[in-house]
């Protein structure tokens, strides 16, 4: 059976869900956010057979049971009253989760997980055997292995830098060949780059659009923040999102309990193993065995007091590496590493970080709303040497030099004011900013048909800094208007928030275009020659023909009725609903 015709019963149902079985359903079958949001891709995504399984894993032995009857009696359950499913206790909201459906009063699988459970059948009873919980006997929660963390958060660093300068083609997650080839040779084998790679998707730091891999806006703004809130976002994603059979598994050993694993019988050593890996990266398991950062996640204790006792004491100090660079000699205060992330650009380290002071990271800092003021300050209080020093001096003349030029937006482009009298016979002068097309609009005003954002990059390279500023005359952040990547959820952590902010966005574009909004489901059935039933709006009532959709031109549906073998032409406009309905040559 085509996967697409799975595909549109759940696409069918899923803008009428509601926001909290919409989040509870992508988050237990492991669908992580990218950059297509509609509810055909979510679908497709969903009705996958590793989605499916990893749904299933999170079920118990009599859950598994209570489905294996359904599947056994698919065909003899006429007679049972649905809400009872074949006298059989599903598992917890068994239909909002999609693992069974009630059509014609008869409660059964759903197509899509009755289509994979001969597999599951045969997985669970060769699971039995080798299914091992985690060995050891009980001890207290270890103290987190902070270098091991270190270079992990060092290393998902450098993927969004690398993946910031340059997307990564790759129709999966790249692995650790591909990212080694971003990184330069010297970089396969020092980390498990394939592994940090994934972790940055699933916290949400990184996307997939189309075949690209990019920064999202979450990562971008990640990359601003101090160690312990980029490490503590880590923790808390992945602990969000991660199966109920795994930090109920952490939970137990750290309590002392008895490990829990047996109940799932799905559940075997490769996936345990993976998300036991993850776990490691951020420090929530050491050695095999749960951190007292689990600890404190299983209990809803206080993480961040974790995290900063494990840190060794902040340093508010910085060192001069070179002209342009500084080092930190350990970990810093949160204050001063945040304000260092605005005005500079990292380089490398966890625990010790390096980072780049320049012109145009100055520049950067100044649109990002950190004042002259509050630059010089930062300086004269974490630099030797303060302002007179080689970095002090290339901030100090930095910030002078800036307030020459003005950016604004104007309409159909940008417009420039300068300040200075020399600068105002310059800037047109310079052949290398001839791109601009600067027109003079009196003895300090120019105009370009540029955006802000290419005068802006242009007039960094060539060497003059400047302001940009918005409507409002405020400083406008121009890296933060390039923004790649926009994500619905933090990867694989969806919240009934995120649900309820995507719900609302799939009834709005199907109130502003229904004909668009059925366009891509439509498409999916001629190229597949799926029949399907559509609903569709007569005016009084909703009919529902059963058709195999064949062109769709000037918003019409061309489609032939399959009851009553005639070709018909429905407005796309007035279709309501879209369900599978078996393929066409089965129909016909």
């Amino acid at each position: 059976m085509s996967v697409n015709r799975w595909t549109l019963g759940v696409f069918h149902e899923l803008s009428s869900a509601s926001a909290d079985a919409l989040a509870r359903l992508l988050t237990e079958r492991g669908v992580v956010a990218q950059a297509e949001t509609d509810p055909l891709t979510l679908a497709q995504q969903l009705v996958a057979e590793d989605a499916i399984t990893s749904q299933l894993q999170l079920l118990t032995d009599s859950e598994l049971d209570a489905l294996d009857s359904l599947f056994d009696a698919q065909g003899s359950v006429s007679e049972t009253p649905p809400e009872h499913g074949g006298g059989v206790d599903l598992p917890d909201a068994a239909h909002e989760r999609h693992l069974v459906y009630t059509p014609d009063s008869v409660t059964v699988l759903r197509p899509e997980v009755a289509s994979i459970w001969p597999d599951i059948r045969a997985h669970r009873a060769a699971s039995r055997a080798v299914v091992t919980p985690p060995q050891g006997t009980h001890q207290s929660p270890a103290a987190i292995d902070v270098p091991a963390v270190m270079s992990a958060l060092e290393g998902v660093e450098m993927l969004l830098q690398c993946a910031s300068a340059h997307p990564v083609d790759s129709s999966t997650l790249p692995d650790d060949e591909t990212w080694a080839q971003r990184l330069g040779p010297d970089a396969l084998g020092q980390r498990p780059w394939a592994q940090l790679g994934e972790l940055a998707q699933r916290t949400g730091l990184l996307g997939q659009r189309g075949q690209k891999w990019l920064v999202s806006e979450q990562g971008i703004q990640w990359r601003r923040r101090a160690l312990v809130e980029r490490w503590s976002h880590l923790v808390h994603t992945l602990w969000s999102q991660a199966p109920t059979w795994f930090t109920r598994a952490l939970g137990d050993q750290a309590a002392g309990g008895t490990n829990p694993l047996v109940a799932y019988p799905l559940v075997d050593r490769e996936v345990w193993d993976h998300w036991s890996e993850l776990a490691h990266r951020v420090g929530v398991m050491v050695g095999g065995q749960p951190s007292e950062l689990a600890a404190a996640l299983s209990t809803q204790g206080d993480t961040k007091e974790v995290l900063q006792r494990a840190l060794p004491e902040p340093l508010h100090q910085l060192y001069p590496d070179g002209p342009d660079s500084v080092v930190a000699a350990g970990v810093l205060d949160s204050s001063v590493e945040a304000t260092l992330r605005r005005i500079g650009h990292w380089i490398s380290g966890g625990i010790a970080p390096r980072f780049t002071i320049n012109q145009a990271t100055v520049l950067t800092g100044l649109q990002r709303g950190v004042t002259p003021g509050e630059m010089r300050e930062f300086v004269e209080g974490a630099l030797p040497g303060g302002l007179a020093g080689s970095v002090g001096h290339l901030v100090s003349d930095t910030l002078d030099r800036a307030e020459a030029i003005r950016v604004e937006i104007a309409e159909g482009g940008s417009r420039l004011t300068v300040a200075d009298p020399v600068l105002e016979g310059l800037l047109p002068a310079d052949r290398r900013l001839q791109s601009l097309g600067l027109v003079a609009h009196g003895s300090n005003e120019f105009s370009s048909g540029q955006s802000v954002e290419h005068v802006h990059r242009l007039l960094l390279a060539e060497g003059y800094p400047h302001l940009v500023l918005d409507a409002q005359g405020e400083p406008l952040d121009v890296e933060g208007q390039d923004v790649v990547l926009r994500l619905a959820a933090h990867g694989g952590a969806w919240s009934r928030a995120d649900a309820s902010a995507l719900l609302q966005q799939w009834h709005q574009q199907q109130a502003d275009a229904p004909a668009q909004w059925f366009l891509p489901a439509l498409e999916v059935c001629i190229s597949e020659k799926l029949a399907v039933r559509v609903g569709v709006n007569m005016g009084d009532q909703v009919a529902t023909l059963q058709v195999e959709p064949r062109s769709v031109q000037n918003g019409r549906l061309r489609a032939r009725d399959i009851r009553s073998d005639v070709e018909r032409t429905i407005p796309v406009k007035q279709i309501v609903w879209i369900d599978h309905g078996g393929s066409a040559s089965d129909e016909s």
